[in-house]
């Protein structure tokens, strides 16, 4: 299973938000501060769109491949509809 994590500071108080996903599986689960908020599968999914909240704000996990190699995938957090970067692997 791979992992992306983020660091994030919202209203003063910091979080982290994780995605653990399975490329074949179509496995997804978002947690924040290490509670599940998100999690479902779906065989073969390549394009996914996480939904939660965090205190308020809107937030979202997408992942989508990387046209035409699908096995490379661009993810990303979305805080209020703002990109968030990822804490380098």
């Amino acid at each position: 299973m791979a992992q992306r994590n983020w660091t994030i500071d919202l209203d003063g108080r910091e979080h982290t938000v994780t995605l653990n996903w399975t490329y074949w599986g179509g496995e997804r689960e978002v947690l924040v501060d290490g509670r599940v908020v998100n999690e479902n599968q779906k065989l073969l999914r390549w394009e996914s769109n996480q939904e939660f909240e965090i205190d308020g704000h809107q937030c979202a996990v997408i992942t989508r491949p990387q046209h035409p190699n699908l096995a490379e995938f661009d993810i990303e957090l979305l805080v209020d509809g703002r990109a968030v970067a990822p804490v380098p692997e």
